[in-house]
């Protein structure tokens, strides 16, 4: 095997060891019994494989695909965090219009 090609394997055995630390990790203990939220699962996941690849890219100075790296991890990780935010709004939209309902049923059954 290369130089470069240990070092791929290293990175890639970083990255393996991080996801197994973080799948493991007591977060309910740290969280006081929640889970850790999805989108910060999300960004543990990202940060586990995207650190190890980061720093390997910068040792090799390949700071095009670096910088790639960074786009894309940054772009789909605002469309995540974006689309929850979203689905929480909708979410509350909906609660609102049942509660309307519910008042409604209610108010309904009392007139009768």
């Amino acid at each position: 095997m290369t130089h470069i090609s240990w070092m791929i394997v290293i990175a890639a055995l970083i990255a393996a060891l991080l996801q197994a630390v973080s799948h493991y990790f007591p977060w309910r203990r740290l969280l006081n019994g929640r889970d850790l939220p999805r989108p910060a699962a999300y960004i543990v996941g990202t940060l586990n494989l995207a650190l190890p690849l980061a720093i390997l890219l910068a040792i090799l100075n390949d700071w095009v695909a670096l910088i790639a790296l960074g786009a894309v991890i940054l772009s789909s990780g605002g469309t995540v965090l974006t689309l929850y935010g979203f689905d929480g709004v909708l979410a509350q939209h909906e609660l609102k219009e049942l509660n309307q309902k519910l008042e409604e049923t209610l108010n309904a059954d009392e007139r009768r």
